[in-house]
């Protein structure tokens, strides 16, 4: 159980008419449990210098409750763009294995802009 595993990202409301476009996936590494995270965002109509936050949700591998909500990082956005790769998001002992259920970008109000699953 190891290897990336693409996000599919739900539908994005359009951010004054332009819709934002989102790629990324996650990284599950076995051999010392690791998760790593990349996120890219293009086409986001928003000024410059506007933070977005990651936030991944997980649920425990072995019982599927529910695990840990992380803030993975922060995006920047620079010409309507922006990206964040979290290499280690988390490092666990082998009888726990978080699996991310869910990934969302946010603005500062909580807004989303996008969001998606793997």
């Amino acid at each position: 159980m190891s290897g990336t595993t693409p996000i599919r990202w739900d539908t994005p409301q359009p951010i004054n008419g332009v819709t934002p476009v989102a790629v990324g996936g996650v990284n599950i590494s076995t051999y010392i449990t690791t998760i790593n995270l990349d996120v890219r965002l293009t086409s986001v109509k928003l000024p410059d210098n506007t933070p977005l936050t990651v936030t991944v949700y997980a649920n425990d591998y072995f019982t599927g409750l529910p695990w840990l909500t992380k803030t993975a990082g922060t995006i920047t956005l620079v010409h309507q763009r922006g990206s964040l790769l979290v290499s280690s998001l988390w490092v666990t002992a082998p009888r726990f294995l978080p699996i991310v259920t869910r990934v969302e970008v946010t603005r500062a109000d909580g807004t989303i802009v996008v969001s998606g699953k793997p």
